[in-house]
Parts: structure tokens; C-alpha cells; sequence
């Protein structure tokens, strides 16, 4: 009778230290499970397809005498192109189980009638492709079709090409889309454009006038900017309008209950700068007082890193999809490998013009545990205001940037070498102040990013310097 006791008496006390455990740690995390609960599914967003927020970098149509038409990334007209010509390319890949690899020598030296799309980062085919088709290639870096030869050139993220032929009638569904680009002109009239774009190749830029560039003897030389890449600007003055920027309304409840098995375990905890913040032990998140949210689960963060770029793009989308969803008008910018895994940050923009701030609008690390972090801090456009006032041309925008980074990193600069190199200019929104309730007016921007790691960004009406950041 009395071991009888001793054993009730046990089971009653390991029973007690597992309540206890779940008490303080709650049940095992969501991203430890390999089946997504109902529940979470019935509150997730749905995920689009990959190819609505994975757009190409630069999107180039070459005409038959090879003169080249863009399409500026991200506006309404390439977002249309991209979607119409998406599942054509697709069905091209799916019909060819063997392509043949070939050089760089044998890829068409002067594009004349071709698609040329490019994409940063490399868009991953594997997924938008049937799971049961043989892939000799997992991203695309580059895509170029030819449409005189019916061809395709796959640029793959290995450094390898692949030639695939497609036949007449797919070519004629290509040419169906292409023809209302020259027709309508769309591919040199962007919606904020109103008008053309150029590259800017062979392009230099010294901090000082010509008249006064003759340095004595001795002297140092002003180093100047030389532009790499294709990078686009406007051919002509343009008048942009200013924003109204609003925060998004974070619903708290569906996030607790999607993250947590029962709201009821997790303890909260108010913090002294106003955020509040919600664990069960092994994962977490927080709640800002201006807006926004971060979500940690520090075991997931030793995890292994070893996953596919494609498949840490597939899990960075859907955890998004299932915390809070995936906006209107927001595309992955970068994919970057990391000791704890991926990190992926997404970009919101506002008629094919980018929404910046000193934080990404959507920021997540995968790994092969799955979500490890999570910072949501969106700022959505609410209307516009509309201006008279042209914008200062990327001329002016150039030299002020080059005079900004020279006072503050001169004497980081090898000025023996002279040259700095320019890897962007464009034209956005950057949102200065963070600190706002309500709505906030926000004027358009230059964008100019210098060298591996800074960015200027300049008021576009005045040149006032509005930040500069320097990335690690």
C-alpha cells in the first residue's frame, strides 16, 4: 500500500513540474512543428506567388535596330509586363527537360529584338516551377530571350549559361505582349517619369567646376564619381508630388494568438519607453508605443543556416503572409547570407518609387529552424499633395552627394586613387522623422549611393541634406 502511495505521490509531482514548465515556457514553437496549425492558417493572409513580389532589377527592351526601351522597376507598367510575361518564360522552361549549356561567346553579343531581365536577388525557379521538374539550375541571375532565334539565355547565380529554343507560336504570344509597349510607349514614359529614361554610363562627376578643377603643383586632385552598372535617370525636369505617410494599424490580438499556442501562458510585461512586450520563455514579441512590432525566438537563432536561397525566400514570404501579411506595392529588396541564416528585407513603393527609412518596412532571418527574428515597421502612403515646383536635376543632386560624403569620410578616402565609384542615383521618398502621430507630409527624394556602403539622401527640391546612412 505504501509504494502504491509513493508512486501517486510522483506522478502528482512530475505532473506539477510540468504544468509549471508550460506555465513559464509554453508548448514547443510554431516553427518547431512541421504542419502549420488550422488555426494559423485561418488567420494567415494568403501568400502570393513569387513572382508578384520578386521583381527583376532592370527590365530592358531591345528593339530591331537594338535601341533600348526600360522599364523602371516597380512601377505600375513594369509590374504589368512582369506579370504578363512571367508564365510564358515559365512554360518555355517547363517544355525543355534538357537545356544545353553554352559560353558567354555564343550569347548574342548586340541584343536586337530581345527581352533582357535581370534580378537582385536571383530569382528562384525551382519554386515557381512544378516540384517534379528536373532543374539544372536553381535562380536566375539573368534572363535574355531572342526573339529572332526563339531563344532563351539563362544566366544562372553559378555563373552558368543555358540556351533554350521555344517554338513560333510561343514567340507570337511574346510578341503579343511586347507590341503595346512600342505602341503605347510605356516603356519610356514611367508613370513618375513623364518621360524617357538614359543610362548613365561613362559618367564622371568632379566635386569642383572645370574652371576651377586646374590644381596647383603638389596639390591633392578632387577625386570624382564614375558611374558602374545601368543605372537610369530622367532625360528631362520632372514635378513630383509629396506624400501623406501613414503608420500601419498593427492588430495585436491576431498576431498573440498566431504566435502563441495560448495567449494565457505568455507573461506581459510593460516597458519603460512605452512598448509591450509578450513572452513564453522561448519566444517573444514586442510591441512598439510609435507603432511596429519585433518578434525573437533566440533558440531558433543557433540553428543551422544551411537552406537554399530559394527556400529561405519561400519561408521568409510565407511567415510574413502569417504575421500580419504581405502589403500592396511591396517587394523583397535584398537576400543575404548570414552566420544565423538569411536575412531578407522588403521594400514598399509608391508608383515604382521607394518608401525609405532609417529601418527596412519588413526584415526577417530564416534559418532550417525556421523564423528566429521578425521587424515590422511599415509606413504606408495615405494620399498626396500634388507641386508645381520641378525637382533639382541628378546633375546638381551628384555633386551635392560627392561635397556631403567628402566632408564626412575624407579621411577615409584613398584621394591618390581619385576615383569614387557611383552605384545608384534614383528618385524615392525618405521618411526623416520616425517619431510622429497621425500622418506626416513627406517631400520626394535623390538617392545616391557611393561606394560599397553609403547613401545620401537628398531633399529632390532643395538638396537639403535629409540623412545618410552607412551600411555594415
Amino acid at each position: 500500500m505504501g509504494k502504491i502511495k509513493d508512486a501517486i505521490l510522483l506522478l502528482l509531482v512530475l505532473l506539477s513540474l510540468g504544468q509549471t514548465y508550460c506555465l513559464w515556457f509554453g508548448f514547443p514553437p510554431l516553427e518547431k512543428t512541421e504542419e502549420i496549425p488550422s488555426r494559423l492558417l485561418q488567420l494567415a493572409g494568403e501568400m502570393p506567388p513569387v513572382h508578384y513580389f520578386l521583381l527583376p532589377s532592370s527590365l530592358v527592351l531591345y528593339d530591331s535596330a537594338g535601341e533600348p526601351f526600360y522599364l523602371e522597376r516597380c512601377t505600375r507598367q513594369a509590374c504589368n509586363f512582369w506579370q504578363e510575361i512571367n508564365p510564358v518564360l515559365l512554360e518555355i522552361l517547363r517544355r525543355e527537360s534538357s537545356p544545353l549549356a553554352v559560353s558567354r561567346k555564343e550569347v548574342p553579343a548586340e541584343p536586337r529584338n530581345t527581352i533582357t531581365l535581370e534580378f537582385s536577388p536571383p530569382y528562384p525557379l525551382e519554386i515557381e516551377l512544378n516540384s517534379d521538374h528536373r532543374l539544372y539550375f536553381s535562380a536566375a541571375q539573368k534572363i535574355q530571350i531572342d526573339q529572332d532565334s526563339n531563344s532563351v539565355y539563362l544566366f544562372t547565380s553559378e555563373d552558368e549559361i543555358y540556351y533554350i529554343s521555344y517554338p513560333a507560336w510561343v514567340g507570337e504570344q511574346l510578341s503579343e505582349i511586347i507590341r503595346p509597349c512600342y505602341e503605347e510607349n510605356i516603356a519610356v514614359a514611367a508613370t513618375y517619369l513623364q518621360g524617357p529614361l538614359m543610362p548613365l554610363s561613362d559618367f564622371k562627376i568632379d566635386q569642383v567646376d572645370e574652371e576651377e578643377a586646374q590644381s596647383e603643383p603638389g596639390e591633392e586632385e578632387e577625386p570624382f564619381l564614375v558611374a558602374e552598372g545601368n543605372i537610369l535617370v530622367p532625360q528631362q525636369a520632372l514635378c513630383l508630388p509629396d506624400l501623406i505617410i501613414g503608420r500601419e494599424e498593427v492588430n495585436k490580438e491576431e498576431l498573440l494568438e498566431s504566435i502563441f499556442w495560448d495567449e494565457s501562458l505568455a507573461r506581459r510585461i510593460e516597458e519603460r519607453d512605452g512598448a509591450v512586450f509578450f513572452t513564453d520563455g522561448e519566444k517573444s514579441i514586442r510591441f512598439y508605443e510609435q507603432g511596429g512590432f519585433e518578434f525573437v525566438a533566440p533558440l531558433l537563432e543557433k540553428n543551422s543556416a544551411n537552406i537554399s536561397p530559394a527556400s529561405a525566400i519561400l519561408k521568409g514570404a510565407e511567415y510574413i503572409s502569417f504575421y500580419g501579411g504581405l502589403p500592396d506595392n511591396t517587394f523583397l529588396e535584398q537576400l543575404e547570407l548570414t552566420e544565423e541564416g538569411y536575412r531578407l528585407t522588403w521594400q514598399v513603393y509608391y508608383s515604382g518609387l521607394p518608401l525609405k527609412s532609417k529601418q527596412p518596412a519588413l526584415e526577417v532571418l530564416v534559418n532550417e529552424g525556421g523564423l528566429s527574428r521578425y521587424k515590422r515597421n511599415l509606413f504606408l502612403p495615405v494620399s498626396e499633395i500634388s507641386s508645381s515646383q520641378q525637382l533639382v536635376n541628378y546633375g546638381e543632386a551628384l555633386h551635392r552627394a560627392l561635397q556631403i560624403f567628402l566632408e564626412q569620410h575624407r579621411s577615409a578616402v584613398n584621394l591618390s586613387a581619385g576615383k569614387l565609384v557611383l552605384n545608384n542615383i534614383y528618385l524615392g521618398y525618405y521618411l526623416k522623422n520616425q517619431d510622429f502621430e497621425g500622418e506626416i507630409q513627406v517631400p520626394p527624394a535623390w538617392v545616391v549611393e557611393i561606394g560599397d556602403n553609403f547613401k545620401v539622401y537628398l531633399h529632390a527640391r532643395t538638396l537639403d541634406l535629409l540623412g545618410t546612412e552607412i551600411s555594415s
